[in-house]
């Protein structure tokens, strides 16, 4: 599981194969073949319940300093 975050860029993830469990305001799970948009500036953590492909893409790209992760 990653660490929750608050990132300030736009990430959307498109689930190659498995599921992709995004927790945010709500939590749901995204399949093979389906995507997700998460918008900048709100807490998101994604994670993979099971054997998961997937691409993130970022914009603007990422980089440390646009994000604030969670204290562990």
């Amino acid at each position: 599981m990653e660490v929750g975050k608050i990132p300030e860029f736009n990430e959307n993830a498109v689930v190659l194969s498995g599921t992709l469990r995004v927790e945010s305001d709500r939590s749901e799970d995204v399949r093979t073949g389906q995507a997700v948009i998460r918008r900048k500036g709100k807490w998101v953590r994604f994670s993979t319940p099971e054997e998961t492909e997937y691409i993130t893409v970022c914009l603007p790209a990422f980089a440390p300093g646009l994000v604030r992760w969670d204290i562990v």
